[in-house]
């Protein structure tokens, strides 16, 4: 049987994130797909920084020593690998030196058979690759490369499609309906909300806009392929003090208190839960979006750009190495000053 997971971002940088790692470690201990006749495929991003934590490098390091798995493929995700040094690092290398044999990572192109699957492995990568291409440049005609043109019994990658995308974004690859390929299955999208045979989700909700009934396993066994629910780790709840909590189902609920001046006041009337935050505020959203967007519009018809490139390095969707958005708003700096001399120059 093949076993393919989303994105797992281990991560301790929040209470409740930690709370939420150890629980998927706990579950996968015990999984019973978790065995020596099985294979797994991970689609990325198993951590939320390349740059670890021992917190963090622990919880690998325990997921490596619970996988019974006869092989455990692991396709790169954007947020495993940080360019340090003008080298791209892998937050898990450590992996491939330890005594695992079993353990395959794959950050580059690579056609592998996994459990008799012929199966295409599309990492995710940063910069231009051996042949100076980017990756969408490259996965996107990939149909075209004659050692491509054969047929894949899966093909697997984190990155967009054009299914969920406007297909110019530099994490949209385009054309994969052109490959040979029985199944596609994508990382990256945390969500199921468009393409579900496709995107199978995050293992839990690392955002308060990404709660997904759905999250699921995509297991394939003699019958094809099937989805198997995961539990729901996570769910970010709002609640109004001095309200009673939602109920949940979640192994670890997470709220953001409302009309609450602190989270120690939520605390002395709720007891122990997990906070995302807490505002003076009823609602979460409808007033601060609303001067958000009369900020952004006024940037916009100001063509203010640092200020427009700053908003769209916040919007909580966009999430880039912190090199990019540093040399960004320097190009920009440097193109508002320029243009700023010629100005009073004329």
């Amino acid at each position: 049987m093949i076993v393919a997971l989303g994105d797992i971002h281990f991560r301790d940088d929040k209470p409740y994130f930690k709370a939420v790692s150890e629980e998927v470690l706990k579950w996968y201990s015990s999984w019973e797909l978790n065995n020596k006749d099985n294979y797994l495929i991970l689609l990325g991003d198993l951590v939320e920084n390349a740059l670890l934590t021992g917190t963090v490098a622990d919880y690998l390091e325990k997921f490596s020593i619970y996988s019974k798995f006869k092989e455990v493929h692991i396709c790169v995700g954007n947020h495993d690998i940080r360019k340090a040094n003008d080298e791209n690092q892998l937050a898990y290398e450590f992996l491939r030196n330890k005594n695992k044999p079993n353990f395959i990572i794959h950050d580059s192109l690579e056609i592998v058979d996994v459990g008799g699957c012929r199966t295409l492995f599309l990492p995710y990568y940063k910069g231009l690759n051996f042949y100076g291409r980017t990756m969408t440049d490259y996965y996107s005609n990939l149909y075209k490369e004659k050692a491509y043109k054969t047929h894949f019994d899966l093909a697997v990658g984190h990155f967009n499609d054009e299914t969920i995308s406007f297909g110019n974004e530099s994490d949209c690859v385009r054309n994969l309906d052109k490959l040979d390929c029985d199944k596609l299955i994508l990382g990256h999208i945390h969500t199921r909300s468009i393409n579900s045979s496709t995107y199978i989700g995050s293992v839990f909700a690392c955002k308060k806009t990404e709660n997904d009934e759905r999250r699921c396993a995509m297991v394939k066994d003699e019958n094809g392929w099937r989805e198997i629910y995961l539990p729901k780790f996570n769910e970010f709840l709002p609640v109004i003090y001095p309200n009673k909590l939602p109920k949940s189902n979640a192994l670890i609920p997470i709220y953001t208190v409302l009309n609450c001046a602190s989270e120690s006041m939520a605390l002395s009337k709720y007891g122990r839960i997990f906070i995302r935050k807490t505002s003076v505020e009823t609602s979460e959203i409808v007033r601060k979006r609303t001067l958000g967007f009369e900020k952004d519009f006024e940037n916009i018809k100001n063509m203010n750009y640092p200020a427009m490139l700053d908003s769209f390095f916040k919007a909580p969707e966009n999430t880039y190495d912190p090199e990019v958005v540093f040399e960004s708003k320097a190009l920009i700096e440097k193109y508002t000053a320029e243009k700023s001399g010629k100005a009073q120059a004329v």
